[in-house]
């Protein structure tokens, strides 16, 4: 695997874990509860990422089966509460899943198709596959901080140290 994608599918796993551990413990009610009139609830990023995550297959040029829910939790899309959310199970498992399914892409793309234009932009100057995957990783990890301090307004520990 390309070292740079090696340390970012490092990163993907790492986000995985503290994923599951932020809401690890947590009840449906907290889960749901938005810390502001515009704020999303702690499922709604979960959501969001597994959804993320399975774009990110699709960028890859992995055919993914989607679960009915992931396009609702788009950036832009309806409220949380207009919107009916998945169980946090079924939001794991899809997160999960996608864990193993990413690394296995990663590790068959060629140092040509990470120098190759990425299909969709993104908010960086490196336009290229390579680029694409460093601003998912930053996204990601954006979201896994807002869990942490999420989890610690619910009143729960910190999900590090």
């Amino acid at each position: 695997m390309d070292a740079i994608a090696q340390s970012h599918a490092q990163l993907l796993t790492l986000n995985a874990g503290l994923i599951t551990r932020a809401v690890d413990g947590l009840t449906v009610d907290e889960l749901a509860r938005q810390p502001g009139p515009d704020g999303n609830p702690m499922l709604w990023i979960v959501a969001h990422l597994a959804a993320m995550r399975l774009g990110l297959l699709d960028m890859l040029g992995v055919d993914v089966e989607r679960p009915e829910w992931a396009a609702r939790f788009a950036r832009g899309k309806g409220r949380p509460e207009t919107l009916g959310y998945p169980s946090v199970g079924e939001v794991l498992a899809s997160l999960e899943a996608s864990g193993p399914a990413i690394r296995e892409a990663l590790a068959k793309v060629t140092e040509t198709q990470w120098t190759q234009p990425s299909p969709r932009r993104f908010p960086v100057t490196d336009e290229s596959m390579r680029g694409a995957l460093a601003f998912f990783c930053f996204h990601e990890t954006y979201h896994v901080g807002q869990l942490a301090y999420l989890r610690r307004w619910l009143g729960y520990p910190g999900l590090v140290g």
